[in-house]
């Protein structure tokens, strides 16, 4: 595994990477969505205050953060609607591994950050980015993926673990998962319990 060291700020480096996953993965993704993703790691990076902009502190959970979001019409809600989406993204596609014994697995991930997107699409607050948030929350999974290729490009993942990723496509529907098993001679038959 090629290890990576770059002088470009981290944004620039993002911006690569990211741009090169979509492309890599073949995901119809429009400029707004790609370029939210490299906000997204950029922001994740520089550790700034999300957690108290959104109103929460690092060990509350994310469904109760969105539960309380969904259930309040301030303008805080949208910055935590907007937190736990993000950092469901930012986790099942960094840290899908590391959520693999957790209580709350990849798949639930999925569905809490999905879900904050999609009522931040059908917020009027937020009329102008509906679209951007109407199409993470539609294409959660394949968003992942570009940032799991992301992580594995950066030296932050292993992808020859075959039980490992065996479980992420289980818990997470991952079709870039899929693939990758595929190509190591697995046969994938998705189940009905499979999240997609």
């Amino acid at each position: 595994m090629t290890t990576i060291i770059s002088t470009q700020a981290p944004a620039e480096m993002f911006k690569e990477l990211v741009e090169d996953a979509v492309d890599h993965q073949r995901v119809g993704a429009s400029e707004d969505s790609t370029a939210y993703l490299v906000y997204l790691l950029d922001s994740f990076v520089r550790h700034d205050a999300r957690f108290t902009a959104a109103g929460a502190s690092p060990d509350q959970p994310l469904a109760e953060i969105l539960l309380a979001a969904s259930q309040d019409r301030s303008p805080r809600s949208l910055t935590s609607l907007r937190f736990v989406g993000d950092l469901a993204l930012f986790l099942v596609g960094f840290h899908a591994d590391g959520l693999r014994d957790a209580l709350a697995g990849p798949g639930c991930y999925v569905r809490l950050g999905g879900s904050a997107y999609a009522v931040l699409a059908r917020s009027r607050a937020v009329a102008g980015a509906a679209a951007l948030f109407h199409e993470l929350a539609a294409n959660f999974v394949r968003f992942a993926d570009v940032l799991s290729e992301v992580a594995e490009n950066c030296c932050l993942t292993d992808p020859s673990d075959l039980l490992r990723l065996y479980e992420r496509w289980q818990q997470t529907g991952s079709s870039r998962s899929a693939e990758q098993l595929r190509a190591r001679g697995v046969l994938v038959v998705p189940g009905p319990e499979a999240v997609h």
